[in-house]
């Protein structure tokens, strides 16, 4: 046997094992990946069977109910608007979509401040959800789209998922008063008149200080006040139960 044949047969014979070895270890990682994607594939096939689809819907449909019931009666009506970038806005942007809704004007010293401010933790707290926010501006005299654009700015707001809205004063007036009936009025009290960038002053708006959950057929199913922190967490665990139900 020449000397150099079992040297190569030790190198052929450890190379043999070396394969076998890798061969089995991917099979054994084959299989393992297999039985994750039954196991996976299960879990799917649980999650959209016949009963648990129906429970979703049903817990859907009870996260939806007005809190208190007669708000079920109010429902935003049909309206023509533009929002800040001038875009012509209709009341199908509420349709098929769960909205945060606030009346405010850009001016407004008292209410909306904090109205906004709440709006906007809302906003954050609902980051990678489906849920809306929508401002309405009760001030179209002054509030116009670069206005409310510069507003919004203020805040750092997305507007494909927060829109203000202005336009015609009687539109917004029927939809506040006439279809959800909110006080839309001025103040008669002349110590909260208002000092307007050009020394001009004005007075003070009445208007609602709730933050207006509106659901996806544009009925009224909740309000919720800013400046109570139970009204606060109680919004953001309703949408947070919608929005998972909803991705169902």
């Amino acid at each position: 046997m020449p000397r150099w044949f079992a040297p190569l047969l030790i190198v052929a014979v450890v190379g043999l094992a070396l394969s076998v070895s890798a061969a089995l270890m991917l099979r054994a990682k084959q299989a393992e990946k297999a039985a994750e994607a039954r196991r996976l594939a299960q879990e799917q096939a649980q999650l959209t069977s016949p009963t648990q689809l129906d429970a979703r819907r049903a817990s859907l449909e009870q996260l939806l109910k007005p809190i208190p019931e007669p708000l079920g009666d109010l429902r935003v009506p049909e309206f023509s608007l533009v929002d800040q970038d001038g875009n012509p806005v209709d009341q199908s942007i509420f349709d098929g979509r769960i909205t945060v809704l606030s009346f405010v004007f850009t001016h407004c010293v008292l209410v909306c401040p904090m109205l906004t401010g709440r709006m906007f933790e809302q906003y954050e707290n609902l980051a990678g959800t489906n849920v809306q926010f929508v401002s309405i501006s009760v001030d179209p005299a002054n509030d116009t789209p670069q206005r409310l654009r510069e507003y919004a700015a203020a805040f750092g707001v997305d507007h494909a998922r927060w829109r203000f809205l202005t336009g015609d004063a009687g539109t917004i007036r029927r939809i506040a008063s006439e279809s959800l009936k909110f006080d839309i009025s001025d103040d008669p009290e002349e110590s909260n008149r208002i000092t307007l960038p050009d020394g001009q002053t004005m007075a003070n708006i009445r208007h609602p200080d709730r933050m207006i959950l509106v659901g996806p057929d544009r009925r009224l199913i909740g309000l919720y006040s800013p400046n109570f922190e139970d009204d606060r967490a109680a919004l953001t665990a309703r949408l947070r139960a919608i929005a998972g139900k909803d991705r169902g």
